[in-house]
Parts: C-alpha cells; structure tokens; sequence
C-alpha cells in the first residue's frame, strides 16, 4: 500500500476501520515513508492497546 501511495504521489493514508487502522508496524511505515498517516500513531495505538494505560 505505501508503494501505491508512493507511486500515485499521494500526501497521506487513511487506513479506514478495518486491519491497517489498528497495526501499529504500518502506521510506523506510513511515517518513514513520508507519509501523514490519518489515523492515531502506533504509541497512541498501543496505549490504548493497554487497558491499564488506556
């Protein structure tokens, strides 16, 4: 999906509310890449992954 992205020139993903919302390894790719990822960050993510912490 980044290699699309990339391709297409594109500014920033919106994964939507299906699995690349919720994976914390993507949205970490979506910002090396240069990319706004349109969706909390993964140490957002994994915060609220934590009940304790969320």
């Amino acid at each position: 999906m980044i290699r699309v992205a990339e391709e297409a020139r594109v500014d920033e993903v919106r994964p939507g509310y299906e699995f690349l919302s919720e994976n914390l390894n993507f949205s970490d790719a979506c910002v090396v890449a240069g990319l706004s990822f349109v969706a909390p960050l993964s140490d957002i993510m994994g915060a609220l992954g934590n009940k304790v912490s969320a």
